[in-house]
């Protein structure tokens, strides 16, 4: 037996398993953070991680869908997903939020509704973002404490950032019921984390098919 062979795949696994668990402590705290934002911002937390499976995969793999926080913002039932990361140099946490990960959760918030007698209630889809490591040229960026944003992010005096990419912002400066609040704090040594509620980030009309199946696989 190649003992160095064995002890590089073990070395591997070992760096696997440390990822995976840094990846599973990264999403809870954000979560964690997430949660008391909301609550901050007037939402009240019904529910939490909520999951059931919706389909199989080309593997004929159950695939199941979660959904991170379901809360009420007044009479609407908002179905929250919650995106973490270390940082945003390289992208925006809410790019993750594709169409697959979209239609999953509308199926799973529609068997959310139908089991609970919901179904008659206002409810939307939303977004929230959680950047521990927040750029501090992003921080320096603002005014000192904390600053809430609506809309497009802005500066202090009103303007963009310096930097920011009008493409990021053009998904949804057309839509009239998009809405988006941040929070960020300036540190004299670090950023702390910064914390977006993307507000209806998307619609069932938007990822519908042309017939929803209601079969859920147990």
């Amino acid at each position: 037996m190649d003992l160095g062979l064995t002890e590089r795949r073990r070395s591997r696994l070992a760096t696997s398993e440390a990822r995976t668990a840094a990846h599973l402590e990264l999403g809870r705290r954000g979560e964690a953070l997430a949660a008391a934002y909301l609550e901050l911002e007037g939402y009240s937390i019904v529910g939490a991680n909520f999951s059931l499976p919706v389909g199989r995969n080309l593997r004929h793999a159950i695939v199941h869908a979660e959904i991170d926080l379901v809360a009420y913002e007044g009479p609407t039932l908002c179905f929250i997903e919650v995106k973490t990361r270390a940082s945003d140099w390289f992208a925006q946490p809410q790019a993750n939020v594709d169409l697959r990960k979209r239609r999953q959760i509308v199926r799973a918030a529609r068997a959310y509704r139908r089991m609970l007698g919901l179904t008659g209630v206002p409810h939307r889809y939303d977004v929230v973002t959680v950047v521990l490591g927040a750029d501090r040229r992003d921080a320096d960026a603002r005014a000192d404490g904390v600053v809430r944003t609506g809309g497009d992010e802005r500066a202090e005096g009103g303007g963009r950032r310096e930097g920011d990419d009008d493409a990021s912002h053009a998904s949804h400066d057309d839509d009239p019921s998009f809405e988006k609040d941040s929070i960020t704090a300036r540190s004299a040594s670090a950023a702390p984390p910064r914390i977006e509620i993307l507000r209806n980030f998307w619609t069932e009309q938007m990822v519908r098919k042309r017939q929803w199946s209601d079969h859920f696989y147990y």
